[in-house]
């Protein structure tokens, strides 16, 4: 699954399979709405590494449970990187994620 997002962190883009993995819209999780998809017992956690990462614009990885539609959880490893996957630019953040296989 991939992301991006702007130099604040807000997310800007989801995949497909994110989205599917979710069953949310790419409005419902765009800038921080993402965290409503991660297991609240995880969400706290997930959002300040996530935030302390990008204000110091370092890399990240984040092992946390995302909550699909039926109410199941997948534990999801995401790795971010500031700039652009497809770019040189540091204009932002960038990610991927992986079903984790516990």
């Amino acid at each position: 699954m991939i992301w991006m997002s702007d130099p604040a962190g807000r997310r800007t883009y989801f995949n497909r399979r994110w989205l599917d993995l979710t069953g949310r819209s790419a409005d419902e999780d765009l800038a921080d709405g993402w965290i409503d998809s991660v297991n609240p017992d995880d969400r706290k956690a997930a959002h300040e590494t996530y935030e302390q990462a990008v204000a110091e614009r370092r890399s990240f990885t984040i092992d946390y449970r995302l909550r699909r539609p039926d109410g199941e959880d997948r534990w999801i490893l995401d790795h971010g990187v500031p700039g652009s996957m497809m770019t040189a630019s540091s204009s932002g953040t960038s990610g991927r994620s992986s079903i984790s296989p516990r």
